[in-house]
């Protein structure tokens, strides 16, 4: 998930030749290794996952966004820190939605193999349709996508 906000961040910034922060990753290094020891001592394995976790979100999360729009784009970077809630808060109601089909009567018994692709199946076509119905619901861009998905299929239809 934290690929998702990283690598188009780091896109951008190469595409800008925004270098300027080159102890961003000593900094994202220092924190991973220090986080994970003291939590690690603390909490065992799920500390070290903890200040890993930690050290991603603060600099590629966080920082390199707020470099890049400060930097490259020379905007305010609320734009982009309300899309980003405005997504996390979708996919959350999305997966209680799911959650609330998932634990219904809906689904069979993982007493096989069979059953257990089925369910997997039925929570994917789930997970599809009301993450997707939801996105569309509040992103320009996904309604632009789609449109321009159905102009392309009725041109193939046409011909």
């Amino acid at each position: 998930v934290i690929g998702v906000y990283r690598i188009p961040v780091e896109m951008f910034l190469n595409g800008y030749i925004l270098y300027k922060d080159i102890w961003a990753p000593i900094v994202e290094a220092t924190l991973n290794l220090g986080l994970s020891i003291i939590l690690g001592i603390k909490f065992g394995l799920i500390g070290v996952v903890l200040g890993t976790t930690v050290s991603l979100l603060i600099i590629p999360c966080i920082w390199r966004p707020i470099f890049l729009f400060r930097e490259g784009f020379k905007i305010s970077i609320r734009r982009y820190v309300f899309q980003v809630f405005t997504y996390l808060i979708t996919l959350l109601l999305a997966y209680f939605l799911i959650r609330l089909i998932v634990n219904s009567s809906i689904m069979f018994h993982n007493d096989s193999f069979l059953f257990f692709f089925i369910n997997a199946f039925i929570i994917f076509v789930f997970s599809v349709v009301i993450y997707g119905t939801l996105i569309y619901a509040i992103s320009n861009d996904m309604r632009s996508v789609v449109g321009k998905g159905i102009t392309l299929m009725q041109l193939k239809l046409k011909r």
